[in-house]
């Protein structure tokens, strides 16, 4: 189905397209659940990133990212056979280059403020508003840095032991916005495989082995 406004749920989009446009229709789910872009300077800082609460693995987010936009894991033959076991799971995600962007990310830096175009900063403006962010929304907004012990044992892919920051996970019910996307990747369920699959290694189900296992919690970065 097609999103409103302000309901792109990409993190969605990609269970549907790898669970039900892959794998079977049944696990398709319906994404009509207001979301919000995330921010995108210093996410790659972000203990948990995605906004769920669901990946912690930057490489992992990447590769659902790869494979909610084409990218391909066969599991069965074009005959609905399953794959030798020697050949399951090729897939078409380039992993060194998902590597080599999450880097490039790391050396990101946001703009400058344009005062030829938006007009100079106020600068005592600016150190009040910082004031009133750190009393009343940084709590819960952040940031948060973590200890260096922890974000050695926590945090794949950074640079340093001191570029991790914590992410709150608040409950949805402190929160008060609407908590649909939220209960939405926590209740659900996928089916692995067909009733009817001649594939016996794998369990005739995987009950919750995907949205079952994310946070019932809303990520406030």
């Amino acid at each position: 189905m097609e999103e409103g406004y302000g309901r792109t749920d990409a993190l969605g989009r990609i269970g549907n397209t790898v669970f039900g446009d892959h794998l079977i229709e049944a696990n398709l789910q319906v994404g009509s659940a207001p979301v919000s872009f995330p921010y995108l300077w210093n996410i790659w800082k972000f203990d948990w990133v995605q906004y769920n609460g669901s990946v912690a693995q930057p490489l992992a987010r990447n590769i659902g990212e790869a494979l909610g936009v084409g990218a391909r894991i066969p599991l069965m033959s074009d005959s609905g056979a399953p794959l030798p076991a020697a050949e399951r799971f090729r897939s078409s995600v380039r992993v060194a280059d998902l590597v080599s962007i999450e880097h490039a990310l790391q050396r990101l830096q946001p703009p400058t403020w344009p005062e030829a175009i938006l007009g100079p900063v106020d600068r005592d403006l600016a150190a009040r508003g910082r004031s009133l962010f750190v009393e009343h929304c940084q709590g819960c907004h952040g940031p948060h840095p973590v200890s260096a012990a922890r974000q050695q044992a926590s945090a794949p892919l950074k640079p340093s032991p001191d570029l991790e920051w914590r992410i709150e996970v608040i409950p949805v019910e402190h929160i008060g916005t609407d908590p649909a996307a939220a209960r939405a990747s926590s209740s659900g369920t996928t089916t692995s495989v067909p009733p009817d699959s001649r594939m016996p290694s794998w369990p005739r189900r995987c009950d919750r082995c995907c949205t079952g296992n994310w946070r019932a919690r809303f990520v406030i970065a």
